[in-house]
């Protein structure tokens, strides 16, 4: 499968072990990935609240230079990227004239987005599209007797209508079956739909190592050995701020 392959900033800049990783298992999943190198932040939480106009002027020219690729899809591996990006297509696709008026702001680089890309989070496609069973065959080392904890975070389970949420595609559960198709063993805490608090870290830093530590917290008193994330924001909270979330808590979460 070829897809058009988005990595996000993050991935490329604060946590590159993901973005090395996604190389290193494309080709074990018989995944192309045509990366999309000339694409830009999609503004989740920095751009949008500003300025929604170039925050989705920014996700419309990713969304062409998608298109302009012969991907089948468009994939991304960050689940803010996802859900912002989610929120932006949706505002484009359904109101032509606000599409034009976009669209327009990218005459100039001749990129058009035209309505109805499919972008999914490489979660969602190794469920949806690759599948659990052909993943399961393809696991050398499982993670038998790895108590994993799930970390959803915000921008990928809520809303649940954007998010194509529903029966057929039960995506708020997809991290549970994969860690069991990965021969691991799910651990449910507290924490596994919440906040990690990275969104108000620059503006209320004591609230968001708050957050972090309890959900960290929850996960041990779990017995979790590990925690796992689609979202490398929450990545960093949990992990890079493990060591001030300790203090601010007031215990070990190692």
């Amino acid at each position: 499968m070829r897809v058009a392959y988005w990595p996000g900033c993050v991935s490329r800049g604060f946590t590159p072990e993901l973005h090395g990783a996604m190389a290193k298992i494309a080709p074990l999943l018989d995944l192309e990935l045509i990366e999309l190198d000339r694409a830009s932040c999609c503004g989740a939480g920095v751009i949008e609240e500003h300025n929604q106009e170039l925050a989705d002027t920014l996700n419309a020219r990713t969304f062409a230079l998608a298109q302009q690729t012969d991907g089948e899809l468009m994939m991304n591996i960050c689940s803010t990227c996802q859900g912002a990006q989610s929120e932006c297509q949706e505002r484009l696709d359904a109101n032509g004239e606000y599409r034009d008026h976009i669209n327009a702001n990218l005459q100039d680089e001749g990129l058009r987005y035209e309505k109805g890309l499919t972008n999914k989070n490489l979660l969602w496609l190794l469920v949806e599209g690759i599948g659990l069973d052909e993943v399961r065959s393809r696991v050398k080392r499982p993670l038998s007797g790895l108590r994993v904890g799930p970390f959803y975070g915000c921008y990928i389970v809520r809303p649940t209508r954007r998010l194509g949420i529903d029966e057929d595609h039960p995506r708020d559960r997809y991290l549970h079956v994969l860690i069991e198709a990965l021969g691991g063993t799910v651990i449910d805490y507290a924490g596994v739909y919440k906040c990690c608090g990275f969104p108000i870290i620059t503006m209320n830093k004591q609230a968001s190592l708050e957050m972090a530590g309890r959900h960290l917290g929850d996960a041990v008193d779990a017995q979790a050995d590990c925690l796992v994330t689609p979202c490398p924001l929450c990545h960093l909270n949990l992990d890079l701020q493990q060591p001030l979330a300790e203090r601010v808590v007031g215990r070990e979460l190692e």
